[in-house]
């Protein structure tokens, strides 16, 4: 169900109505509006962050991690 685009969308939309951030497990579902996913890039700890969702769940991320944190831009 998870690998399905169906379960992905249930997923994101639920975690989001029931105000639950959801850790997705790649860029693909912070694109479809999970709120966030960790990479490791060139040995550094990445957070890839969908800013929408994120202000939904009144998430912020914190200022010491903002230089290893890229906000996804949403067209």
């Amino acid at each position: 169900m998870v690998g399905s685009s169906v379960g992905k969308k249930f997923l994101i939309q639920n975690s989001v109505i029931s105000k639950v951030p959801l850790l997705a497990p790649n860029v693909d579902w912070v694109s479809k509006g999970a709120c966030l996913t960790i990479q490791k890039v060139a040995g550094k700890t990445k957070l890839i962050v969908n800013p929408q969702t994120a202000k939904a769940l009144s998430i912020e991320v914190p200022e010491k991690y903002l230089p290893n944190t890229e906000f996804f831009a949403q067209n």
